[in-house]
């Protein structure tokens, strides 16, 4: 990766984790993004779970209309989808990316 590839993640990872929160970029994002120094070389140290349809018990059919409603969202903010989970019929949760590869869950 260039020395330009790495001064864009930062900000990508702002846009994403702004749009996350419902903000707009924060001039300082430390607040706002995960952060963490080096590179991937395992599972990640925190995981982060963005929660669509609030605490439980939920209607699970419209707890996945929330998620396919947001998974497109935080693409368009520059993240990426890893996998789907399903719990039988029911879309459970998807795996997402950040631009600097920490994944995260929307559920």
């Amino acid at each position: 990766m260039s020395a330009r590839e790495r001064k864009r993640k930062p900000a990508a990872t702002q846009i994403l984790w702004s749009a996350v929160r419902g903000t707009v970029c924060p001039a300082s994002w430390a607040a706002v993004a995960p952060r963490f120094t080096g590179s991937k070389s395992a599972k990640n140290r925190m995981h982060v779970d963005i929660r669509v349809a609030g605490p439980g018990p939920w209607d699970m059919a419209e707890r996945a209309r929330l998620i396919q409603q947001k998974v497109p969202q935080l693409v368009a903010a520059g993240a990426t989808v890893v996998r789907e989970e399903w719990y039988g019929d029911v879309l459970g949760h998807v795996v997402m990316q950040d631009p600097e590869g920490n994944e995260f869950c929307v559920a």
